[in-house]
């Protein structure tokens, strides 16, 4: 019997909440609440038979929470390494991952999000790919009608139009690293035609040099002369093939020589300027355009922006 009056119904109420926190599988409460019957009536037969099955059903949860812990650390490790691989674009890898979760756990909101990315991702991959396919026909088909109008060219002794022909149906190939059968007689026929070419630059690249040196052991009022029939040989070998060796370090140390020869006229220019004014200086400043001839040579280029700014041109 309980000890003070109302006690059958405080147990009733207790017994109702721990059967309702039961329904609810919050086993702890319920326990708390059976212990506390137990306290007051300790042969409460429902509370015991409860609180057995409390104990048995709360063990049950908390073996389960542990195997979902240990499941959702496993997943976890699971998707970090799709994850990986995906940063690696090993896409069919990272989707094997993937499914290894999906198969236990359906719903898996991360799997599944990451399923969709992978799949968006092989779908664009595949699309590229295609793309590329078709560029890789595309830069083939060209390469090959450049290698065709190349040896038209050649065959027609136009050695220079043969040359850039060739060289551009060579760039398309090695854009995408492309090995068609005709790349051997490509690569063959650019050598025969670096060699033709040679032997025209050869003789202009020798003339440019002899003019190169009669410049240096000129004097100052004729070293822009050979400077300047220099540079027009170096251009003259330039239209024919550009690719010739060394031939732009060449072009630019004439250039400075040239420059520098004129520079003596510049300061003539420049000093009447200031002295006399823009007008009078005119005939001097073209002289430097004159000597300098090219828009490459830098006092060219400053006497030529002198005597457009000077109002009586």
């Amino acid at each position: 019997m309980t000890k003070h009056l109302g006690g059958a119904e405080l147990l009733a109420t207790r017994l109702k909440l721990a059967e309702r926190a039961m329904d609810q599988e919050n086993y702890t409460v319920a326990l708390e609440l059976l212990d506390k019957i137990l306290e007051d009536e300790p042969p409460h037969k429902e509370a015991i038979t409860l609180k057995e099955k409390a104990v048995s059903l709360l063990e049950t949860s908390q073996k389960e929470s542990q195997k979902t812990v240990k499941k959702e650390i496993r997943f976890k490790e699971i998707l970090d390494q799709a994850t990986a691989l995906m940063a690696q674009k090993d896409y069919q890898g990272a989707l094997f991952h993937v499914q290894q979760v999906l198969d236990v756990q359906p719903d898996h909101a991360d799997a599944y999000r990451m399923s969709q990315e992978i799949q968006n991702a092989m779908a664009s991959l595949e699309n590229k790919a295609e793309q590329e396919r078709i560029s890789d026909q595309e830069n083939l088909a060209r390469s090959e009608d450049l290698w065709k109008q190349g040896k038209e060219a050649f065959v027609a002794k136009n050695y220079t139009q043969a040359w850039r022909l060739l060289e551009g149906a060579t760039k398309l190939l090695q854009e995408r690293n492309l090995q068609p059968p005709f790349r051997i007689d490509l690569k063959e026929l650019m050598d025969q035609a670096k060699k033709e070419l040679s032997l025209q630059a050869d003789p202009l690249i020798n003339q440019a040099r002899n003019f190169r040196d009669l410049g240096d052991k000129a004097n100052d009022q004729k070293k822009p002369e050979y400077y300047n029939q220099a540079l027009t040989q170096y251009y003259e070998v330039q239209k024919i093939y550009e690719e010739y060796p060394l031939l732009s370090e060449e072009i630019d140390l004439v250039i400075h020589k040239l420059d520098k020869s004129v520079e003596p006229f510049f300061v003539e220019a420049q000093t009447l300027k200031d002295l006399e004014g823009c007008c009078p200086s005119h005939p001097y400043f073209q002289k430097v355009m004159s000597l300098a001839k090219y828009e490459a040579v830098p006092y060219y280029q400053q006497a030529k922006a002198i005597m457009e700014q000077c109002p009586c041109r």
